[in-house]
């Protein structure tokens, strides 16, 4: 662990305030991962609601309850402000509450980086919640369960799949399960077609249209022959281009290319968009800018939050 980013007056300071805070918590608190290499440092946790939100919503509403109704979608991303560290990051994995209507947290995960092994950790502490969930319930896990939306970031894209491999030793079972943010891509698209060198003004309407149609199209045939038009149009943007059409990546954003089940793709949000405004939310509920111990204790009172939120809509 950083010193830097806990502020601490030694490393036995640090130490005996964190061994404090687990012995406090431990009664309502699951840390996943508590690992500190010379590759990663990484503290997971969920409490038991948080971890039962990690599970489709049908299987939390006994009424409904089937174990075919596929996930509305896990969401993950990082939050870089939470932290006094720069360095450090707080990933957090979503899901959508019925209850609510709003999107809760599943699980929370300090890291001092964003490489594939600080994801892979992270990963594996979501993927034992939702087993564990199922597993009180009695519910047999699914390939749906475990449906994510990530950004285009190869780290995370290659931890999801390193820590599905894991606990499932599947690897193209994990492809399947990972669908790429729309609005990064349209981001990255808006974002190259600004660059006056690699798009002509005069070329930047079609540019635009044709990368659009590479987003919507679910014929093949139709997806290439815009690949040969970009290419014809817009040469400079090959390297561009070339990334977005890594099968990794393709997989992941284009209807044609896709290897997740198309229904499935059809329930999952096409953008991150909601854990970045879990990000403001947490902000606004504890803060910025933390030392590692005030932070945990920050995403308690964001549990709290949300959990309340959950019991009050109950009429609990």
């Amino acid at each position: 662990m950083r010193s830097g980013s806990l502020r601490e007056r030694n490393g036995h300071d640090w130490i005996d305030r964190f061994t404090s805070w687990l012995q406090q918590t431990q009664h309502y608190l699951t840390v996943r991962s508590e690992v500190i290499s010379a590759d990663a440092a990484v503290i997971s946790f969920q409490t038991e609601w948080m971890r039962n939100q990690l599970l489709p919503n049908s299987t939390k509403t006994p009424s409904v309850l089937s174990s075919l109704e596929p996930l509305e979608g896990l969401v993950t991303d990082g939050a870089h402000k939470y932290w006094s560290n720069p360095n450090a990051i707080l990933l957090t994995t979503s899901s959508f509450d019925s209850v609510t209507d709003l999107w809760a947290p599943g699980l929370f995960t300090y890291t001092n980086g964003v490489s594939s092994t600080h994801y892979k950790y992270h990963f594996v502490g979501v993927f034992e919640g939702i087993a564990e969930a199922a597993a009180a319930q009695s519910i047999s896990l699914y390939d749906a369960m475990f449906a994510m939306v990530v950004d285009f970031s190869d780290p995370q894209r290659i931890g999801f799949v390193e820590a599905f491999e894991d606990f499932f030793e599947l690897h193209d079972a994990a492809i399947a399960l990972l669908k790429g943010c729309q609005y990064h891509y349209d981001k990255s698209v808006t974002r190259v077609s600004r660059v006056a060198s690699a798009v002509p003004s005069d070329k930047c309407s079609k540019f635009k249209k044709y990368c659009r149609i590479l987003r919507t199209t679910e014929k093949s045939d139709t997806f290439f022959q815009v690949v040969k038009k970009i290419r014809k149009l817009c040469p400079s943007v090959e390297p561009w281009l070339a990334w977005w059409l890594r099968p990794e990546h393709a997989s992941m954003i284009f209807p044609s290319q896709m290897t997740m089940d198309p229904t499935l793709v059809k329930q999952l949000p096409s953008t991150t968009n909601a854990e970045e405004a879990m990000h403001a939310k947490i902000y606004k509920i504890a803060g910025k800018g933390h030392d590692l111990i005030d932070g945990l204790d920050g995403l308690l009172k964001v549990e709290a939050h949300h959990h309340g939120q959950h019991d009050h809509a109950l009429g609990m």
